[in-house]
């Protein structure tokens, strides 16, 4: 549905069409689907508890199981479909059970969270969907159509900026020719600063959540302006970055939005935004200072040299840098340099720069770098279009000459295995293949290295590692062995499980120069993983009490083996899956009963306030299972294992007849059978109750207990400890007072009173003293009337 406000001067102000309402169907008289009737903003937690949501069930419920309310940001409800919503993990939505009636006011938890993880909060525009869950098949179930939009506000909420304006000032090609101005809000009490956001035009989307959830690398902050001027004013600086990360640059179309941050981060408030390309003023590029040239190695190529050099002034107007190596004897002049297609290229870091160059590098002739020649380098500064491709080069270095030392040679095939379960160097097996040529070989350092430092991990490191960090080796033959316990990784750590690490093998040169060492190739990445932890094979979970919650259940089970932290004893409904992954997700310690490691076996009675594995709180009457979660220490035993599941257990309710039926026998009275309640020292009496069938529907527990306060001795039962069998008089009344007549269709209902001890009714305070009802009876016309007694 869509609202038209029509102008009645279409010169001055145009006609303008609202948004889209949610989509609605009308009704055959049967939903198919759950239908959401309101979303409202209800409380200011800055959380799901802000949230309420009523929705009508589907109208034969008799195949769903259940029904799931998801909450959306607006701006992706458009592609929210019924295959996304059967793939939502269950942390990312709320689970409602079925009532038979239509759900109202629904209030979500603290903790819930929208579909893509992240907990709902102000600020932020929202639809709601609810999907029906089938019993058997989720390819059969049912999504609704989306809730209006909403948005969640506060009462300490934060106003917008007015009047945003940007402006071009300066010509440095960076954040200071951006002046931002704008009115600030009338109120900054509940303020605490600005942000200014700066976001590629080519950016399709950008609003309140995004700017929350960002950084500040990623926008400038500006005080708030306490003067009576209202009117504030802001350049920003020569390191202001858009929210991609990059740096302002000239000659880029942006769009500006400035972010009022409240006091309480679920309250601040986005303003609209002001577009703005900045000029694009071509500058001079200038030279890098004069390089160094060092020789490092000695493998009489292009490897053994390094260069160095700071960078040069401006480089948001360089593209990279070139360096050539020229033999000693020769110049390199810029239009030279340009036109030479032997170089390394080396991007800009904004710090000083180190580049070792490849073995395969050549000369400015096209010659390879080789022993015995005398070179130079030269670096030259290529522009980009901000200074329309001018280039620089620098001036040329110091002269070295590479010394042919003879190789130091490298052992192979290194192999890392886990071969043992101490959780420490001694369970790492290191072998490897000596080198071919010992001559210059002194000894060989095995060094374990963290995999995520391995591809950095060059000579120079392996040279710098102390003595306490490898394992020496001595030449002569190829290895194959576990490390020594205390050995501890290059950053001085101890080996442990659960680390990715590499090996290397460092090759110590003999002739006292440490630049000479070689180092091997690293061998593949290898993670120790200690013991693994058993499960118990008998956990059984059984009623053993009648108090009508959690304490009811008692849990045995036999130890597990392993090194273990501790058990996790997890309450499960029936018809739900659960497997180990869904047993680890879960951290919040009210869902689960923790229990020490012990040798011995374990029993344990659950508490009467213990809760499944959804956060629900156990009752009586429904179906559950227990698993047995063993967690592992984390060192020698690294990983969780999970049990079979008990047998499914129901808590009784201790003051609940079942099993009730009631019929007219051939006199007129009537017969009554119940299974007696399982705990009668809370219960006085039975009380025997009428329901016209057309009021079953509205039929509740405080009417059950309005009607039984008015004594009717033809209707009461005294409890015998055993299960009644009794033929009574039919009662003069139902429960709404109207008189019980013939040709009327009837159900009976059993209430059981409670006694008036306090202390003995106080064990079964939490369960309904309601039966279900029987079928339904007639009274035929003949049957004796109903008398007062």
């Amino acid at each position: 549905m869509f609202v038209l406000s029509v102008s009645s001067n279409e010169s001055a102000l145009a006609s303008n069409l609202s948004s889209g309402s949610a989509s609605i169907t009308l009704s055959t008289g049967n939903a198919t689907v759950p239908y959401i009737t309101q979303v409202s903003d209800i409380a200011d937690f800055g959380d799901g508890r802000d949230l309420r949501v009523s929705f009508n069930k589907v109208s034969n419920e008799s195949s769903i199981n259940s029904y799931r309310v998801f909450v959306v940001k607006d701006s992706n409800y458009s592609s929210f479909n019924l295959s996304k919503a059967n793939s939502i993990s269950s942390y990312n939505y709320t689970h409602v059970n079925k009532t038979g009636n239509n759900i109202n006011n629904l209030t979500l938890a603290s903790g819930a969270r929208d579909v893509d993880g992240a907990t709902i909060r102000s600020g932020v525009y929202y639809r709601v969907f609810v999907m029906a869950v089938d019993n058997n098949n989720y390819n059969n179930n049912i999504l609704s159509a989306p809730s209006n939009s909403i948005i969640l506000s506060s009462s300490y909420n934060v106003g917008a900026v007015t009047s945003l304006s940007v402006t071009d000032v300066n010509n440095y090609n960076d954040g200071r020719d951006l002046q931002v101005s704008f009115y600030r809000p009338s109120d900054q009490s509940n303020i605490s600063h600005y942000q200014v956001f700066v976001v590629k035009s080519s950016n399709s989307y950008f609003d309140l959540y995004r700017a929350n959830s960002l950084n500040s690398y990623y926008y400038t902050q500006i005080s708030k302006n306490s003067s009576s001027n209202s009117y504030m004013t802001q350049v920003l600086n020569s390191s202001s970055r858009d929210i991609d990360g990059d740096l302002i640059r000239s000659g880029v179309s942006y769009r500006v939005y400035v972010l009022s941050v409240g006091y309480s981060s679920n309250n601040n408030a986005l303003s609209d935004y002001a577009s703005i390309t900045l000029g694009n003023n071509n500058q001079n590029v200038s030279p890098v200072s004069t390089p160094s040239l060092t020789v490092i190695g000695n493998n009489g190529n292009g490897s053994d040299l390094r260069v160095s050099f700071s960078p040069a002034y401006g480089e948001s107007y360089i593209e990279h840098y070139r360096i050539f190596v020229v033999k000693s004897s020769k110049n390199l002049t810029l239009s030279q340099a340009y036109a030479n297609s032997y170089f390394t290229t080396v991007n800009k870091t904004g710090s000083t720069i180190t580049r070792d160059l490849a073995s395969t590098t050549r000369d400015s002739d096209g010659e390879l770098i080789q022993r015995g020649s005398s070179y130079r380098v030269y670096v030259l500064s290529l522009g980009n279009s901000y200074s329309n491709y001018t280039n620089a080069l620098s001036s040329a270095s110091g002269a070295v000459t590479i010394q042919g030392v003879m190789e130091v040679g490298v052992v192979t095939d290194v192999t890392a295995v886990d071969a043992g379960d101490s959780n420490n160097a001694s369970d790492l097996k290191v072998s490897f293949k000596k080198a071919a040529n010992e001559t210059n070989i002194r000894e060989y350092r095995i060094m374990v290295v963290k995999q995520a430092n391995a591809a950095n991990f060059k000579v120079a490191q392996a040279n710098n590692v102390g003595i306490n960090n490898y394992d020496s080796v001595p030449i002569g033959f190829d290895f194959g062995k576990a490390l020594r316990p205390d050995t501890r990784d290059v950053d001085d750590q101890p080996i442990k499980n659960m680390v990715d690490y590499q090996v290397f093998v460092l090759s110590v040169s003999n002739n006292g120069n440490n630049a000479l060492s070689a180092l091997s190739a690293p061998s593949a990445p290898i993670k120790l993983t200690g013991t693994t932890v058993t499960v118990p094979s008998d956990v059984y979970a059984g009623i053993e009490s009648t108090n009508g919650n959690g304490s009811d259940v008692v849990v045995r089970f036999s130890p597990a083996t392993g090194s273990i932290n501790e058990y996790r004893i997890m309450v499960v409904p029936s018809d739900q899956g659960f497997g180990l992954d869904d047993a680890n997700r879960i951290t919040d310690r009210n869902w689960y009963t923790s229990v020490a490691a012990t040798n011995s076996k374990v029993e344990t009675t659950l508490s009467a306030s213990v809760k499944d594995v959804n956060g629900e709180d156990v009752k009586s009457g429904y179906k559950y299972k227990v698993f047995v979660l063993v967690v592992a220490d984390g060192t020698v035993s690294t990983t969780n294992a999970m049990s079979k599941s008990s047998e499914m257990f129901t808590i009784p309710n201790p003051i609940q007849t079942t099993a009730l039926t009631a019929k007219l026998d051939a006199s007129g009275k009537l017969q009554v059978d119940f299974k007696k309640a399982v705990n009668e020292t809370s219960i006085d009496a039975y009380r025997v109750l009428f329901v016209e069938k057309s009021q079953m529907k509205d039929f509740n527990l405080q009417k059950a207990a309005e009607a039984a306060g008015k004594e009717d001795t033809k209707a009461t039962i005294k409890p015998t400890n055993k299960d009644i069998s009794t033929l009574i008089d039919i009662p003069t009344k139902d429960v709404s007072g109207k008189d019980i007549t013939a040709d009327t269709e009837y159900a009976v209902y059993v209430y059981s009173v409670p006694t008036k001890d306090v202390k003995k009714a106080s064990s079964a305070q939490s369960a309904t003293p309601l039966s279900l009802p029987s079928k339904t009876l007639i009274l035929k016309t003949g049957t004796p009337a109903p008398t007062t007694p």
